[in-house]
């Protein structure tokens, strides 16, 4: 059987990653594709406990620590979700994945990025994700449409400006499966064309 497709959803805090994933979900549903969606951190019991610790404001610490966390969750979904899916050829669409450590904690919080690839790499047992979106918005408009709330959310402006522009460089860094698209307010429908367009383009 043919393994399926990893799509990876990321970006800066309220890029409207949910409502193109919602988008894509329904539109291969309607094409016949077996697809589930899923999110880091999250999509197991025990991701979904580790999530709630992360996002939390009742704990305090740093990058370090939020990265073994995040590294956690990830094995336990790839283990348990994401590779048999894929290996029953499913389509796995994710919001937010690997890459969101990368910028979070290590271009944004300063921890060391080859050390987060590298635990990366074993949580995610080798698989690579077939296509990348990163959708971009400036970062006070990101913040003002923020809903979720939690620690992330509440730290300063220039952390997040150090969130886009990790997205920016890691966009520059993997042209070959990463696709920036900008955020167009109101225009929902417009963003999932532009996706439309790369996932017919890529897998016909």
């Amino acid at each position: 059987m043919d393994k399926g497709k990893y799509i990876l959803f990321e970006g800066p805090e309220g890029a409207g990653k949910s409502t193109q994933i919602n988008l894509l979900y329904n539109y291969l549903i309607e094409k016949n594709i077996n697809v589930l969606k899923t999110r880091e951190p999250g999509g197991t019991p025990f991701a979904d406990d580790m999530r709630a610790i992360v996002k939390s404001s009742k704990h305090s610490f740093g990058a370090l620590e939020e990265m073994f966390l995040f590294s956690a969750s990830r094995a336990n979904l790839f283990s348990q979700v994401i590779i048999p899916a894929l290996n029953e050829g499913k389509w796995v669409i994710s919001d937010r994945g690997y890459i969101s450590t990368e910028v979070y904690q290590g271009y944004a919080g300063g921890f060391d990025i080859e050390r987060i690839k590298e635990l990366n790499e074993i949580a995610m047992q080798g698989v690579k994700p077939s296509l990348i979106f990163i959708l971009d918005v400036p970062t006070n408009v990101g913040l003002d449409k923020e809903i979720e709330g939690g620690r992330f959310s509440e730290k300063g402006v220039s952390y997040h400006e150090k969130v886009r522009q990790g997205y920016l460089e890691f966009a520059r860094r993997n042209e070959q499966n990463c696709v920036v698209i900008e955020y167009q307010e109101g225009k929902p429908e417009e963003v999932h064309k532009k996706i439309i367009k790369e996932i017919n383009l890529r897998f016909k």
